[in-house]
């Protein structure tokens, strides 16, 4: 298959996927197609004007030739983007491909020396904290910093016994995390963060769309692996 019938192809599927996802007019154009979209679905719109170029470039693939022959040919690397795109809208990612699941909450009554025994023993940087079932934020290394550069050496030895509840108060980011449904794809979150006021740092994953106790938390993603999911998943191959 040369890459002007590939392109084509992809093209048309991708076309087709989207109508009858969304319900459109079965006879709308890729071009059509693509600006109803482009402001309801965050991978469209982010990539709006490539695949506009390639509505285009499909124009005139199909409708301008010379003696009957094809007037350009699409590059590999258009085939590959083209793709991608393609196959990220048809499957998306969900956070639950992607989350931390083996997420440890502690309860608020902990102390400081226990917190750092977590940390010395599974490497997590980031602890939801609950007093019984109420959700006070999340502690994460920037609290236990804080909390370490603000006491005088021989105040250090008095803050292992410090309860999380208040070690939470030096944490600068208890309070910058969304909770999402483990249905949520990348794509909802990604624009789910767009409308955020404060940088995130933390995403609760949860049963539903809200936290109901520790054992509602399923997993959780922080801000610097999601910046890494974002290059891969939305910008994608470049």
């Amino acid at each position: 298959m040369t890459n002007y019938e590939a392109f084509i192809v992809l093209c048309n599927k991708f076309t087709r996927y989207l109508s009858e996802t969304y319900q459109l007019k079965s006879t709308s154009t890729m071009g059509q197609v693509i600006r109803i979209l482009r402001h309801r679905h965050p991978l469209i719109k982010y990539h709006f004007e490539a695949l506009d170029s390639y509505a285009d470039l499909r124009n005139v693939l199909v409708h301008e030739t010379y003696n009957k022959h094809v007037l350009a040919q699409p590059s590999d690397h258009v085939i590959e983007h083209f793709q991608w795109i393609y196959e990220s809208v048809l499957t998306p990612i969900t956070l639950k491909d992607l989350m931390h699941k083996d997420v440890i909450s502690l309860d608020a009554a902990m102390t400081f020396a226990d917190v750092l025994d977590h940390i010395k023993s599974y490497t997590f940087t980031h602890y939801p904290i609950f007093e019984k079932n109420q959700f006070l934020g999340v502690l994460s290394d920037n609290g236990i910093t804080h909390a370490l550069a603000q006491k005088k050496f021989n105040e250090i030895k008095g803050l292992y016994s410090t309860q999380l509840k208040y070690i939470l108060d030096y944490d600068e980011h208890k309070n910058d995390y969304i909770s999402v449904s483990l249905k949520t794809s990348i794509f909802e979150l990604f624009e789910t963060m767009q409308h955020q006021k404060n940088d995130i740092e933390t995403i609760l994953i949860t049963k539903k769309d809200h936290i109901e106790g520790a054992s509602s938390i399923l997993g959780l993603i922080v801000s610097k692996s999601l910046t890494k999911m974002i290059e891969t998943y939305i910008i994608g191959p470049q």
